[in-house]
């Protein structure tokens, strides 16, 4: 599906030096088509605006997971062993935990919290339903923790996104839980992005699933990756508070001066399509609630001047997924520090997706890249 150019280092015998190896191609995936000059992205071949509009996050997750969109019996099977999954959990083992962890990041607690999960001897993915259904229990179950509250007990007659948005606030919603279902789907999978190769490259090792996703989210816990939607808030936030006008943001960031969070992307040169369906739903959820947010006006400001600037335009510099999707958590009442883990959630099928196809392709090999060495020649003590 691409015409990009490409050769084989093994055939050739020479290898390059690609700083973030942006121009080098690690793996063979059917599962995520991602063209950043067009704006295109497809889970398993379906544009992610169908995807969206016609599935829940648990049939898309499937579809990432197994290649092709559940049928009812098939669904129901995976939303059943999910809900199993997470009644499994030692509730009890993860509220001391939790109350260890209670005043650190939560992106600590869950990297702490999967290792200790119990997965089966059976197939890799068999244990997706396990890590799917427990990151946002366990995520919810320390927000409560950090901010002071005792948890609620698990409706685990609850469908997927409405069981998490009840486990962390305590009563249900299903239009607040119908817009975090699509935040959760946009997430899902994305390609070779930076938490998802090193998914890969742990799974590479056969390392078991607990390692994987534990790395994954270590990955993504970094400002650059997972973090950036929670910078946009603290961008926009500062704005707010300091009085900080549109124009003075974007001639600082002409200048160097600051990085303006929330615009361009490694891959897309273009649009990214995922930030114009959150785009739409951030104002959704405000006209739905009835609610206004200063955050918002002074993000829909900066978006219109930046996009009317030809510095940003000629740089391909246009809003991502980060840019409005930090305003919906924060509208749907989550802290900023949860931004990432709901990034996490929402990515966890991508992850095991990928670390499977990893560790079942023949071609591939454990993860062991050349590099180019700099110091000191040959000396003697």
């Amino acid at each position: 599906m691409t015409d990009r150019n490409w050769i084989n280092s093994r055939e050739t015998d020479t290898y390059t030096y690609d700083p973030g190896l942006g121009n080098t191609a690690a793996c063979k995936s059917s599962i995520t088509y991602l063209d950043g000059e067009a704006g295109v992205l497809l889970y398993r071949g379906y544009p992610i605006e169908e995807v969206a509009s016609q599935l829940s996050y648990m049939e898309a997750a499937y579809l990432v997971l197994f290649g092709e969109v559940p049928n009812s019996e098939q669904l129901s099977k995976f939303e059943e062993d999910t809900s199993q999954a997470v009644g499994s959990l030692d509730v009890e083992f993860y509220s001391t935990l939790t109350s260890l962890f209670a005043n650190s990041h939560p992106m600590l607690f869950l990297h702490a919290a999967v290792q200790t999960l119990a997965i089966s001897d059976g197939s890799f993915l068999g244990n997706a339903p396990l890590f799917i259904g427990a990151l946002p229990m366990l995520s919810a179950m320390h927000a409560r923790a950090a901010a002071g509250l005792e948890p609620v007990a698990w409706r685990l007659d609850l469908p997927f996104t409405e069981r998490l948005f009840h486990a962390r606030f305590g009563f249900e919603s299903s239009t607040l839980s119908k817009a975090l279902d699509l935040l959760l789907l946009l997430h899902a999978d994305h390609e070779q992005n930076c938490s998802t190769t090193a998914a890969r490259v742990i799974a590479s090792s056969q390392a078991d699933p607990r390692h994987v996703v534990g790395g994954a989210l270590g990955a993504l816990a970094g400002p650059l990756h997972g973090g950036a939607n929670e910078e946009v808030l603290v961008q926009l936030q500062e704005m707010l508070e300091h009085g900080g006008s549109t124009e003075e943001i974007l001639s600082e960031a002409k200048s160097g001066e600051r990085r303006l969070m929330g615009f361009g992307h490694r891959v897309y040169k273009n649009f990214d399509p995922r930030a114009t369906l959150i785009r739409k739903a951030a104002h959704d959820v405000f006209e739905e609630l009835g609610i206004t947010d200063p955050l918002l006006e002074i993000a829909t400001n900066l978006e219109k001047a930046a996009l009317a600037d030809d510095y940003f335009v000629s740089r391909k510099l246009y809003p991502n997924v980060d840019f409005y999707s930090g305003l919906i958590y924060r509208a749907l009442g989550f802290s900023n520090n949860e931004f990432t883990p709901l990034f996490g959630i929402g990515r966890c099928p991508g992850w095991l997706a990928h670390a499977n196809e990893q560790r079942s392709d023949a071609e591939q090999r454990i993860v062991r890249p050349q590099q180019i060495y700099v110091g000191p020649a040959l000396r003697s003590l």
